[in-house]
């Protein structure tokens, strides 16, 4: 793409991931459409002619996957890559002889920190002791230190990673014994072993040993000689911190640090005189502050008094560029704009007004849940001010329930409903409940949840408990005494992350980290807490938010073994084992997206190159049809609804991808647009009524709400576009409809009806 012509042109017909140039040539990672090549490395000079593949270091569809990212390091390429045997750093000249593994085949590596001194750092894990450590490595084979061991079973872990000019800074979690303790690490990167610097609950250790505590030192950026980053508490806040690399030297500089996407350091912007941040504070709201290594102060006030200028969101960028910061703020009048100052006063002023814009957290942010007392909505007035709300459909009928934390907004999330209650979780955090009303609005538990599931007697969830367990799972009836842990897979600090729940009789099956570090099936009575693992068998790809899925007494899941790669398996409460070899031998079917339809369940998986609808009463699978596979690839793309099965997939040599069964062992039909054309990432299926399904889709660019009855297809009459969140509906009373949230230019973002 030429950025000044806007001219285009396709240089190969790949699916390109991320990359790296060297002077005019770039090395990315891609596979082809016809998946005969997994992800391989390839190489462009910016001509058709001059784009090709380097080499293909895992033969066949499965590839190297390499798309770990990659870096330059002397003139070359470092990458990490698969070559079916192990995985290992390599390194790439652009040419195939010029590719080479560079790290033995006796470590695992995981991931490429980054580039400091000179060196390449990286985790891999021993293959034989199944430790797992810190190397790194002058990219040339055998020439490599041993800088920290993380574990001893493999659970060690690196989150942040920073190349000072006088060390290196990491964030990690190291496990020995099943001891899991969290720092912030300093190291030389030679032969003398790193020090902590302060445990990640934001004190200073002395080497005492702290143990596992949420959070991690992140944002990393160098000003005035010593390295400044971001520190995150238990309660979610964010303070600035300092170090020169000794525990004396580290402390904390100011508190109510902004942490919008301070994992990549964007919240730091480090003048040649000083270092920038957004901070919140009672008296000024959020906004823009500066320090020169000793004073605090506030840079400008963009929204002045307790309004906040400067947005929590995750998504607002920050960059240095010829001595001048830049950035984005947000006013009432005028929503989200580019901003830029040399830090002044007088000289940070708005570029440019964009117009309108969409503000993503005015009006409506996500719809919450719906109960008999009416439909729970994030309502945000104004700016990034969010609180709950609810509404039964009227105008007159929708108010605030309650205003827990003024001008800074508590942002309630990750609800669920239970009986004739909303729970939820905030920026304060554990779980709360509220019936609609001010006094039934209240915090149920202080437990922090990371997956919220509803048996429909009782919630589950996984949670880092107050004790010295890591995160397991916890089962709450809706009060604080009957909220209790009711399975602990992995006692003491080490965490089993349990998710992907699904309940069976008096059971909940749900996937949790082994003894081991890899992930099994274990269930858990509801009533007694009594807890079996019930397949060994390695959940491996299967993402935390899916369902496992229960037909006729059997739970079926993705199972990954080393001679048949990912495929089918069921266990039915006293047995497991696989269900069928879809993909024959061990590059694996990799099932996923299941939904039970009649007395199966379908899902997706692959034969060989080719993609599909699958179907599995547990005996066996059989294949429905092919599809494509860039066009199924999320579970909200497929849904049962009136008893029909609907996806976003297109069957193989077709272009419309809207597809209906009208019965499980029915043939597939299309559905098209009014005018008999095709559709773009259909999505978002509920139930209208007995007859009509509701359904959001993209139809020449614009994303848009729907209705069908299986055989016509009809267009809501509205301006409002779709913005992805989930629609939640209401079969019966006076304000029964589908209520979703839109987009339109003359209302912004608000709360629609379709009835």
């Amino acid at each position: 793409f030429d950025a000044l012509s806007g001219n285009s042109e396709r240089l190969a017909d790949v699916e390109p991931s991320q990359g790296q140039a060297i002077g005019d040539q770039a090395l990315f990672f891609a596979r082809d459409r016809e998946e005969r090549l997994g992800f391989e490395p390839w190489i462009s000079d910016g001509t058709a002619r001059g784009t090709r593949l380097i080499t293909d270091i895992n033969p066949g569809p499965a590839g190297s996957t390499a798309q770990f990212g990659v870096v330059v390091l002397n003139g070359l390429w470092f990458f990490v890559a698969y070559d079916g045997a192990s995985t290992r750093i390599w390194s790439s000249d652009g040419t195939a002889a010029g590719t080479l593994a560079v790290s033995p085949d006796t470590r695992r590596v995981e991931r490429i920190l980054g580039i400091h001194g000179g060196r390449i750092y990286y985790v891999a894990t021993d293959v034989g002791s199944n430790r797992n450590n810190i190397w790194s490595t002058d990219g040339s084979f055998g020439n490599e230190l041993l800088i920290q061991q993380l574990s001893d079973d493999g659970t060690g872990s690196v989150a942040c990673f920073f190349g000072s000019s006088g060390g290196l800074y990491y964030s990690a979690t190291v496990v020995i014994n099943e001891v899991a303790q969290s720092h912030l690490w300093f190291s030389t990167g030679g032969a003398v072993g790193p020090r902590k610097v302060i445990g990640t609950n934001g004190t200073t250790d002395n080497g005492g040993g702290l143990g596992s505590i949420r959070g991690n030192a992140c944002g990393f950026t160098e000003f005035a000689g010593r390295v400044w980053f971001g520190v995150e508490d238990a309660s979610d806040e964010t303070s600035l911190w300092v170090s020169d690399g000794t525990v004396n030297g580290t402390r904390q500089f100011a508190d109510g640090l902004v942490a919008f996407n301070v994992s990549v350091g964007f919240s730091l912007l480090a003048l040649p005189d000083k270092l920038l941040f957004p901070r919140f504070t009672t008296e000024y709201g959020r906004e823009l502050w500066w320090t020169d290594g000793t004073r605090l102060e506030l840079l400008a006030d963009i929204v002045p008094g307790p309004l906040s200028g400067i947005s929590n969101r995750e998504n607002l960028p920050g960059l240095v560029q010829e001595g001048k910061a830049f950035f984005v703020a947000e006013t009432p009048a005028a929503g989200a704009e580019p901003y830029v100052t040399d830090g002044t006063t007088n000289g940070t002023t708005r570029l440019a007004d964009l117009g309108a814009n969409e503000r993503t957290l005015d009006g409506v942010q996500t719809i919450l849940g719906h109960t008999s007392d009416g439909l729970f909505f994030s309502g945000c007035e104004p700016m990034d001010n969010c609180e709950l709300w609810i509404t039964d459909g009227s105008a007159e009928g929708t108010r605030i329930v309650v205003d827990l934390d003024g001008e800074v907004g508590s942002n309630p999330t990750r609800a669920l409903v239970l009986g004739d209650r909303l729970y939820f979780t905030n920026r304060r955090g554990g779980l709360w409940q509220s019936d609609g009303t001010p006094t039934g609005t209240h915090q149920v538990s202080t437990l922090t949840y990371r997956l919220l599931y509803s048996t429909g007697e009782v919630l589950l969830f996984a949670a880092d408990g107050p004790g010295a367990e890591g995160e397991e799972l916890w089962r709450s009836d809706g009060t604080e005494s009957g909220t209790w842990l009711l399975a602990d897979v992995l006692p003491g600090p080490v965490s089993s992350s349990p998710s992907n729940f699904v309940v069976s009789g008096n059971w909940v099956y749900f996937r949790a980290r082994q003894p081991n570090g890899m992930s099994g099936l274990w269930r858990a009575d509801l009533r007694t807490g009594a807890t079996e693992q019930m397949s060994t068998v390695n959940i491996a790809n299967l993402d935390e938010r899916e369902v496992l899925m229960e037909v006729n007494g059997a739970v079926f899941f993705p199972g990954s073994t080393a001679d048949f790669g990912d495929e089918l398996w069921r266990v039915d409460g006293t047995s497991a084992g696989q269900v069928a070899d879809i993909n024959p031998g061990a590059a694996g079917a990799f099932p996923s997206h299941f939904m039970r339809f009649g007395n199966e369940v379908f899902f997706r998986a692959r034969s060989g190159s080719v993609w599909g609808l699958w179907a599995s009463d547990g005996s066996g699978a059989r294949e429905v049809f092919k599809v494509h596979r860039d066009e199924f690839d999320d579970p909200a793309y497929l849904n049962v609804v009136n008893n029909r099965l609907f996806l976003s997939a297109s069957r193989e040599g077709t272009e419309t991808n809207f597809q209906v069964l009208d019965s499980p062992t029915g043939e597939p039909r299309l559905l098209t647009t009014q005018d008999g054309g095709g559709f773009l990432r259909v999505q978002n299926f509920q139930r209208l009524d007995d007859t009509w399904v509701y359904f959001e889709a993209s139809v020449s660019g614009q994303d848009k709400p729907y209705v069908t009855d299986g055989n016509r297809v009809v267009a809501i009459a509205t301006d409002a576009r779709t913005v992805g969140e989930p629609p939640v509906n209401v079969l019966s009373g006076p304000h029964q409809g589908v209520y979703f949230v839109g987009f339109s230019t003359s209302a912004g973002r608000e709360l629609w009806r379709v009835r």
